[in-house]
């Protein structure tokens, strides 16, 4: 009969190599009990929202393969030669190598099984987070699968980092893409819709998301019936790119909005979830700087439309580029570095430098580097820092174009904007102009919009190397939502303005209703027949800002009475004069 210990010990060793390969996580402790193991890994997942469903089920299925496994006795030096054997000591020379047949083969001492099947069913107890980036997992290994607990009452919950809106939200998120659009129109923008599914070769392009942003790593990914890769889009840019590479024959310049949901499988805080709306002005067709001030003036007309304190980063990934090439750092090497520079505002310079210093950089050109993208005191004495120092042509170009900008936002007599160097967001395909919108006084240190332009995407779908001019940027409506809501903003619980209360009266107050509607006012009746008391409470409930009694006294007179549900006032009106003091 095969012991328990060894059934432990086999499942471990499935479970480690899952891990290791599958979600990239280091080892940082083990221990094997009687009837539990429990093991601490270091993995920049987040071990706990891949939830233990998914580990036992991926574990499970290697165990009902029946592999084979084997165990040999051999000296050190032919060991070293098949398994890692860094956490073995020295002195040990005689190594017992177990190997799963077609899975994984290591070096380990204690007794295993002599095939997947025996090691039973694997079950995952708990998952603890102990530290930044540290997980403790417990598991264990059963005879058989355990009947599933009885639940006093169902579960019914959300996905993770997804949300449903009640009406005094939706009505709030209403009011912040209808202020949008109302901006963006009054600029010349009309709307587009793209699907929210894409060929996943289209979002992981290189030169889309790019081999070392976070977003190609946060993809939602599917497979149809056919086989297919698929992936939920992560940005509004991308699927634009792909819409107008497809659309060869529109009339330049383009500018147009797209709306929608936009999906990151990414850590979750405060203004972040996996499942959120992005709104996304774009011009397409427009090489000079005119167009990136145009979208500036657009995103400032926005934030000053919502009453938000604020201000516009803006820098150009040619001066960063510029900046990595006069430090000696090899091309190749520019977009790995720029990312690591996006992340200051979050690491800070000492976390940076520290990231860099592990890239292999020298602490010489990391001090060039930052300090050349360090901010002056105002936009343009950090334009003439940089004119001083950058000597590479593609940073001088960047400079010059960032002198163009600055030179239109003045006519535009845009004041939000700030100069900063080091703003590098991570995205692969930006190639001019990048911008961030941070918001003053709020708790919230996600940017509130962001984007810049990008030259090189349209052609790149296209198969060709056309340069096709595009800028834009894309609101972060989660963002704005908490923003406002921290303003207090999120209290209106419903869009009617007039309840209308029958007094015994259903037919005449059904005909007014019809009349105030067909005026365009937003009209609610009872509908259950309740009395006075319990209707005027119902429209406190939903702060209705008036009602209208319908009874037979008031009807024999021509007139409604109408009450301000604030003030409490009262008059009795004609069905024209309401309708004239509500219009």
């Amino acid at each position: 009969m095969v012991s328990k210990r060894a059934r432990l010990e086999s499942g471990e060793h499935v479970f480690y190599n899952i891990l290791r390969t599958q979600y990239k996580t280091i080892q940082k402790a083990l221990d094997i009990g009687d009837n539990k193991i429990r093991i601490v890994m270091e993995c920049k997942k987040d071990l706990r929202e891949v939830g233990p469903e998914e580990l036992e089920t991926k574990v499970n299925e290697v165990i009902k393969k029946n592999l084979p496994v084997t165990k040999t006795n051999m000296s050190r030096e032919k060991a070293q030669k098949l398994v890692d054997l860094s956490m073995v000591p020295e002195s040990v020379k005689k190594i017992r190598v177990v190997e799963i047949k077609d899975f994984d083969i290591q070096a380990c001492g204690n007794p295993h099984v002599d095939n997947t099947k025996e090691i039973g069913i694997f079950k995952i107890k708990k998952i603890e987070k102990k530290g930044k980036d540290t997980y403790s997992i417990v598991s264990t290994v059963l005879d058989k699968e355990e009947p599933p607990k009885k639940m006093k009452k169902s579960k019914i919950d959300l996905a993770k980092g997804t949300r449903d809106f009640g009406p005094n939200e939706k009505i709030l998120r209403d009011y912040v893409l209808n202020t949008i659009k109302k901006v963006c129109e009054t600029y010349g923008f009309s709307p587009i819709e793209t699907p929210i599914l894409e060929r996943y070769e289209t979002l992981a392009a290189k030169f889309a998301a790019g081999e070392e942003s976070d977003a190609l790593k946060e993809i939602f990914v599917s497979t149809d019936n056919g086989g297919r890769k698929l992936g939920l889009r992560f940005d509004m840019t991308v699927p634009f790119s792909r819409y107008i590479a497809m659309n060869p024959s529109i009339k330049m310049p383009f500018k147009k909005y797209l709306e929608g949901e936009v999906f990151r499988d990414g850590p979750i805080k405060k203004g972040r979830y996996r499942s959120f709306r992005q709104f996304d002005p774009d011009i397409v067709g427009v090489k000079g700087m005119i167009a990136d001030a145009e979208i500036l003036a657009v995103t400032d007309a926005v934030f000053s439309e919502l009453g938000f304190k604020f201000y516009i980063e803006v820098n150009n990934r040619k001066v960063i580029e510029g900046v990595l090439e006069d430090s000696g750092i090899k091309k190749k090497d520019w977009e790995s570095v720029t990312v690591s520079i996006d992340k200051l505002k979050k690491i800070g310079k000492k976390g940076v430098t520290k990231e860099l210093s592990e890239q292999g950089y020298s602490k010489d050109k990391i001090k060039f580097i930052l300090d050349t993208l360090s901010k002056d005191k105002t936009n343009r004495k950090t334009l003439d820092k940089l004119k001083s120092i950058i000597k590479s042509k593609i940073g001088k170009q960047g400079i010059q174009e960032m002198g163009e900008l600055l030179d239109f936002l003045e006519m535009y007599k845009i004041k939000s904007i700030v100069f900063d160097p080091s703003l590098a967001r991570g995205l692969a395909y930006y190639t001019g102009p990048i911008y961030e919108v941070l918001l003053k006084e709020s708790s919230l240190t996600s940017s509130a919009a962001g984007g810049g332009r990008y030259d090189e995407l349209i052609g790149n779908y296209l198969g060709t190397k056309e340069i096709i001019p595009a800028t834009g940027i894309s609101f972060g409506i989660e963002v704005i939502i908490e923003a406002l809501k921290e303003k207090n903003k999120a209290n209106k619980k419903s869009v009617t303005k007039l309840y209308i209360i029958p007094i015994k009266t259903l037919k005449q107050s059904l005909k007014l209703a019809q009349q105030l509607r067909e005026k365009s006012i937003n009209t609610d009746i009872d509908l259950l027949e309740r009395g006075i008391s319990k209707n005027l409470q119902y429209a406190n409930s939903y702060g209705l800002p008036y009602v209208v009694f319908v009874g037979e006294k008031e009807l024999k007179q021509g007139k409604v009475k109408l009450r301000d549900m604030k003030s409490g006032k009262e008059q009795l009106l004609t069905v024209k004069q309401v309708i004239k003091f509500l219009s």
